[in-house]
């Protein structure tokens, strides 16, 4: 029987399993929602070509967007809190609009899009920079 526990056990491996993979392909693996139901599943997988300077597309893309949505390139990688829970800033939607930053949570490993206004706010809270 697939549980949520056991996706969180495989969702780890996979991760694991993939790092090495990613390394010697050159390849960033990134894993997303997972949806299933007690006998099958799906999740999504992403994959980005990582350039000769170890900058994998997904940091290159929000690299250029990042400005639209009042961030820094520094930005990319920050820890974050938000409600109760830890977020990593992942990249950025190529519009500007309101769910325009993507963050990962640090408990599950789901990114979800978070609101452009909540995340600065919560960035200028925790380093003291108005954006």
């Amino acid at each position: 029987m697939i549980t949520s526990d056991s996706l969180t056990r495989l969702r780890r491996d996979m991760e694991i399993a993939l790092k090495e993979v990613g390394i010697k392909n050159n390849i960033a693996f990134d894993i997303g929602r997972i949806s299933y139901n007690t006998l099958s599943g799906s999740m999504k997988l992403s994959i980005a070509d990582k350039s000769l300077d170890g900058v994998s597309d997904e940091r290159a893309t929000f690299n250029a967007r990042c400005r639209k949505h009042g961030l820094f390139r520094s930005d990319y990688g920050r820890l974050i809190q938000f409600q109760g829970r830890e977020f990593t800033i992942v990249g950025c939607t190529d519009r500007r609009n309101k769910n325009g930053i993507k963050i990962k949570a640090s408990d599950d490993g789901i990114t979800y899009n978070g609101t452009t206004i909540s995340v600065r706010q919560i960035l200028e809270r925790s380093i003291g920079i108005s954006r």
